[in-house]
């Protein structure tokens, strides 16, 4: 974390206006944002508040984040609202750093984009679990009636 805004970004996690996150929480959601803006911009920059401002202001790169996220690092979804969550704690901290009026509207519509992706992340993570909760089912009664017929059988026989 050789960035001045990334060691700014970690201390106001950790302090007060951040939510008092432990060291470890902290260092975790910087880690996501970085990897985040990474992805945002290919060249190795260094990382200025106009790179930040860019890449939270563009809801197609967030959308192609997430996508590349379940696609390419094929990450739960539970990794990547993690994700999600860290790329909006790094929204909350550019709003309390001076964020330009048509940064804070471009900011307004990213919480949106967050909001409407971790929803559907969360469906998806709710019916992954429900359906994998019905096989399981089916299959012990699969393994019941087996178990019933295969008595049957030796009782008749």
């Amino acid at each position: 974390m050789s960035s001045k805004i990334a060691q700014d970004f970690l201390s106001w996690l950790t302090g007060s206006g951040g939510g008092c996150k432990s060291d470890r929480q902290a260092h975790q959601i910087v880690s996501r944002c970085l990897k985040f803006l990474k992805f945002c911009c290919e060249e190795d920059e260094d990382l200025t508040f106009e790179i930040v401002d860019f890449s939270l202001c563009s809801p197609s790169l967030l959308f192609k984040f997430v996508d590349m996220m379940q696609d390419e690092w094929t990450l739960g979804h539970a990794g990547r609202i993690g994700y999600l969550d860290a790329i909006a704690e790094l929204g909350d901290f550019r709003k309390v750093n001076g964020a330009s009026e048509s940064v804070l509207r471009g900011l307004s519509c990213t919480e949106l984009s967050l909001k409407k992706v971790r929803i559907t992340v969360s469906k998806m993570m709710r019916l992954q679990w429900t359906l994998g909760h019905a096989l399981r089912a089916l299959g012990s009664r699969g393994a019941m009636l087996a178990a019933l017929r295969t008595r049957a059988e030796v009782m008749q026989g």
